[in-house]
């Protein structure tokens, strides 16, 4: 893909991606140890985490520029950068818990 011509919507059919990726390997051998490339270690999906494989989305991406620039507001203006929002809501802390903690007092 070119920069100035992004990608097909996912599940759109016409992603080449999903034609030429993916594909299930002929025949899976009854292994001890899974595979080092992830082939064969799903047994009804054999190509899950296989290099190469396109994953699905669950909701349509949404790029400022169609590509990769990041999400703005519906005013246009830059939305809040989700890790501060994280950190605000889920600060870290230090707990320290004196009946499981094994540090001696």
């Amino acid at each position: 893909y070119s920069f100035s011509n992004p990608p097909p919507p996912p599940g759109s059919g016409s992603d080449p991606a999903t034609q030429t990726c993916g594909l299930p390997p002929a025949f899976c051998p009854k292994a001890r140890y899974r595979s080092l490339d992830g082939t064969c270690n799903n047994i009804q999906t054999p190509i899950w985490g296989t290099p190469q494989t396109p994953y699905g989305r669950l909701v349509q991406y949404n790029y400022a520029d169609g590509v990769s620039a990041m999400p703005v507001s519906q005013t246009g203006r830059q939305l809040p950068n989700p890790r501060e929002i994280s950190l605000r809501l889920f600060p870290d802390k230090q707990l320290i818990d004196p009946v499981w903690n094994l540090n001696a007092h």
